[in-house]
Formats: structure tokens, sequence, C-alpha cells
């Protein structure tokens, strides 16, 4: 019987690790930490592209749905998505840090308000 929860186990794992998929919004204006930063121009993109392939769906990974204005505004106002973005032992997203300038793009809009 163990054995068989471990090979479910190794199933649902590498059910998630191959459910995720990859589309590209443009993300690369001419917006510096200086304009004005919304979620709709500016942070979404950077959260499909980067976040959503696995936090996002009917069991977004560690329960972190990221797909949203609202679920990026609590994650990143209540939560710690700004730390674990920034956290070079343990990023996220886990292939790397994001670019500098995404991530202070990120943290203005949380200063600003989060502007929608």
């Amino acid at each position: 019987m163990t054995n068989l929860k471990k090979a479910i186990a190794i199933l649902i794992i590498g059910l998630f690790c191959t459910s995720c998929t990859k589309a590209i919004i443009d993300e690369n204006g001419s917006t510096t930490t200086s304009d004005t930063i919304t979620y709709t121009e500016h942070i979404q993109p950077i959260m499909f592209n980067n976040c959503t392939t696995c936090h996002a769906g009917e069991t977004p990974l560690g329960g972190l749905d990221l797909s949203s204005y609202a679920t990026v505004r609590t994650s990143t106002e209540y939560g710690n998505l700004i730390d674990r973005i920034n956290n070079v032992s343990n990023p996220m997203p886990a292939s790397g840090l994001l670019p500098e300038n995404k991530r202070q793009m990120i943290g203005k809009w949380s200063e600003n308000g989060f502007l929608e």
C-alpha cells in the first residue's frame, strides 16, 4: 500500500510539472519605475508570463492563484509575494529571479496603492 501512495504522489507531482503552459504577453514597454504603474498595463503581463503557468487554474500550485487583480493584490499586500520575488536563495519563479526592473515595478505598484 505504501508503494501505491508513493506512485500516486509522484504522478500528481508529475502532472503539476507538465501542466504548466506558457504564452507571452508583451511586457517590454518603455515604462520606468517613475511612471504610473497599473495592474492591467504593467503587472498583469508580468504575472501572466512568469507566474500563472503554475499559480492559476483549478488547483494552483501551493494554493496560490495569481490570475486576477484581487489575488495578486492580496498576495502582495498581505502575503509574501514581494519577499518571494526578491529571495535570491528561494526565488519565485523557481527558475530564477525576475529581472530587477520587473521586481521594482511590482514594488512601485504596491507603494503607489495598487492601481488597477
